[in-house]
């Protein structure tokens, strides 16, 4: 059976929502801020390696808990609009 975040909630019945969408919701927001990131830091070869290094880290966390969530039924996407009732 497959769960769409949106479906975790009903109108006038919020229902909990499952940890592992927290966890993609913040390594997305982690990804998002690495690119920020890699736009702020100086034009330092140091810097610049480790900030990429950060953005390949946090994409390949994202990409394995969105995995993951595909395993356990979850559909996750922060773009989804909400079926209207």
């Amino acid at each position: 059976m497959t769960i769409s975040v949106h479906s975790i909630f009903s109108r006038g019945h919020p229902k909990i929502i499952p940890p592992l969408v927290t966890r993609i919701e913040q390594a997305r927001q982690d990804w998002l801020n690495a690119y920020s990131l890699f736009n702020a830091v100086p034009n330092d070869p140091s810097s610049v390696d480790y900030t990429i290094f950060l953005i390949n880290a946090y994409e390949r966390r994202y990409m394995d808990l969105i995995k993951q969530a595909r395993q356990d039924g979850i559909r996750y996407s922060p773009w989804e609009v909400p079926p209207e009732e």
